[in-house]
């Protein structure tokens, strides 16, 4: 892998990725330490997904039209109305996992979680537009840079769950998501669905299939 596709690898996720670290910064906020390995799992599970339809769809096969990105929004949508109505609920999950870590041992894996699933959900929806990127980018890349640009992209993940770690130590950032948290966290995520299905011309969509 040359120097010139090493940059372009690097360069590609960080203007597709940027608004990842945000989100990151938030949920390292407001998650206590003892499960931020889930975060990160959650992160590279949303993005690897992402990756593998891309290289799908980079070697030819069809899964999700482009124009049907733009409702993806609605997952993190839907996960911040919920967060409205579910509150008490969490927080009664987050003292039981506290307390002995009870859900981890019936389990058996204290990396995979709901809050796994829910960081997972939010990278893939967020990110349903970079396939109208990544798709074109694979598309002319040899089948063994795509292999190189798999693992930068990876590598790539990690520094950013790291920069949102160390963003959320911010003292400030954290008195201010731990005062407002539950309402600000939502708002989020509500406004970044509504983001996606805008930027992705659902309305366009909608309109098309009533025709």
């Amino acid at each position: 892998m040359s120097i010139t596709q090493l940059l372009s690898a690097i360069g590609t996720f960080i203007v597709t990725n940027i608004d990842d670290i945000f989100i990151l910064m938030i949920f390292f906020a407001q998650i206590d330490k003892v499960r931020h390995m889930q975060i990160v799992i959650g992160q590279y599970l949303g993005f690897g997904l992402l990756v593998i339809l891309s290289l799908l769809g980079a070697l030819g096969f069809t899964f999700l039209p482009p124009e049907w990105a733009g409702f993806l929004g609605l997952i993190p949508i839907y996960l911040g109305i919920r967060m409205f109505f579910t509150k008490e609920e969490d927080e009664a999950e987050e003292a039981l996992e506290k307390l002995g870590d009870v859900k981890s041992q019936l389990t058996g894996n204290r990396f995979f979680s709901p809050l796994t699933a829910k960081v997972a959900a939010i990278t893939f929806a967020n990110g349903g537009d970079n396939l109208g990127i990544y798709i074109p980018y694979f598309t002319t890349q040899s089948r063994d840079s795509l292999i190189y640009i798999a693992l930068v992209f990876l590598v790539m993940v990690a520094v950013w769950c790291f920069l949102g770690y160390r963003l959320a130590s911010f003292p400030a950032i954290v008195k201010i998501l731990q005062k407002y948290g539950n309402v600000i966290i939502p708002i989020v995520f509500i406004v970044l669905g509504i983001s996606i299905m805008l930027h992705g011309d659902v309305l366009d969509v909608v309109r098309s299939l009533l025709k």
